[in-house]
């Protein structure tokens, strides 16, 4: 839980806050607690903007902040995209010397909330290091795999429902780690179950994987030898329309992570430091240190030779899309 929502909660404002990174449902429900914490529903309308500053000066933005609410005693303004803060390069040219001025002395009567919109500002700009320096900064970085676990257990307590850790890691791992639709389909299970057990099999029925999730569970069964159900996952990809072409790349994909993951794995890297170097998260380069444990670098490295043969065939007119796939699913062997 981000600690600075609880005294938003209360109703103590800072006069500037400043969100660093990308997670939306921190961001969301940060602005969310700010507007029905500090706003009276009534008032809202009136003492609530929103600026998008690669489309808006921020001279503009903080002429909004300075002037005096219209109705009621309090205003939220929001500072979304602030390029100027990064090394990207600005469409708007922006008069910053009202901003620092506003910074070092900000007017009482509104909250100013920076959304960032990145993991980390450009530390060698001065407005940079004055923004910081003078605003609260609520972390909106995407959680860790621990991290994950204890937002989901909090807010399955919150609904109600019991969960086994299988169930809930499976769940991590089908959402792709993303918090914000790892808690809407937490919430859509919870309906289901009514305050019953979140179960490994009711995850993997009602949460809506995407075609990255099918192809990884594709590649899980064939590693695994088991065929059949690998053949299955295909082709109900298939009957969904997902072309053979995008399957063959994302398959790539998965067994250069394990390849890369097996000879990373031979020369003594630790599970975070292959996430680090491969840039991927925490608990796929886990994962995939597991799913290869027991394979030879050699059949990896055969594997995805087969696959990137196929690959240049297809996009080069030889051999049939869906065959090229069925194939690779028959022939593998480890």
């Amino acid at each position: 839980m981000i600690k600075e929502w609880q005294t938003i909660e209360r109703g103590e404002f800072s006069p500037v806050y400043l969100i660093i990174g990308t997670e939306a449902y921190i961001i969301q429900e940060t602005l969310k607690r700010i507007e029905e914490n500090a706003l009276i529903a009534d008032e809202a309308e009136f003492n609530y903007a929103n600026f998008d500053l690669t489309e808006t000066s921020i001279e503009v933005a903080i002429g909004e902040a300075e002037s005096v609410p219209f109705w009621g005693d309090r205003k939220v303004v929001i500072l979304q995209r602030p390029t100027f803060l990064t090394s990207e390069k600005d469409k708007v040219d922006h008069q910053i010397k009202g901003f620092e001025n506003y910074l070092n002395e900000p007017v009482p009567f509104t909250i100013l909330v920076i959304v960032a919109g990145l993991d980390k500002l450009d530390a060698r700009k001065k407005i940079s290091k004055l923004v910081q320096k003078n605003a609260v900064v609520i972390d909106a970085t995407a959680p860790n795999e621990q991290s994950l676990l204890r937002w989901l257990s909090e807010r399955a307590t919150a609904l109600n429902m019991d969960y086994e850790l299988a169930a809930m890691q499976e769940l991590m791992v089908l959402t792709n780690f993303q918090l914000s639709v790892a808690i809407q389909e937490l919430e859509k299970i919870a309906l289901f179950v009514n305050g019953g057990l979140m179960t490994v099999q009711i995850v993997e029925d009602m949460v809506v994987r995407s075609l990255e999730q099918n192809v990884f569970q594709l590649t899980e069964k064939v590693v695994n030898k088991e065929t059949g159900k690998a053949l299955r996952i295909y082709q109900d990809l298939i009957k969904q329309k997902e072309e053979p072409i995008k399957i063959l790349a994302l398959l790539i994909s998965q067994f250069r992570l394990m390849n890369q993951v097996k000879i990373m794995k031979k020369k003594g890297y630790s599970d975070p430091e292959m996430a680090r170097t491969l840039k991927v998260h925490p608990y796929r380069a886990k994962l995939a240190a597991q799913s290869v444990r027991n394979i030879e670098l050699i059949h990896l490295q055969t594997a995805l030779a087969a696959l990137a043969k196929a690959d240049f065939e297809l996009k080069t007119g030889r051999g049939l899309p869906g065959q090229k796939v069925e194939w690779f699913i028959f022939n593998w062997h480890a």
